[in-house]
């Protein structure tokens, strides 16, 4: 767990970096040769970090929550997550 959390604050200065120089290339409609890279760069670092993290969480964490767990809390953390990603949830149709 203390790496889960740790890896969420190692991620958001990337996160900050890689909007700032979106929302410049964005108003600008300009990407110099240094910001493609730079951006090229984090990304790719997004993108090993979230694979190692996310199979963590899947082996792990949400293993557990669901043995230890009733549906009603796990729909409620589910529905915590993704309102603070701004995501819709779904009303499940297979029930």
């Amino acid at each position: 767990m203390d790496r889960l959390h740790a890896d969420h604050e190692h991620v958001a200065p990337i996160h900050a970096e890689v909007d700032r120089i979106g929302r410049a290339w964005l108003g600008t409609g300009l990407l110099c040769g240094a910001d493609a890279g730079r951006l090229r760069t984090l990304l790719a670092d997004l993108s090993t970090l979230y694979s190692r993290h996310i199979e963590v969480e899947e082996d792990l964490v949400f293993r557990a929550a669901a043995q230890a767990l009733d549906s009603a809390t796990l729909e409620q953390i589910g529905r915590e997550m993704a309102a603070r990603r701004g995501v819709e949830v779904l009303q499940d149709v297979s029930r």
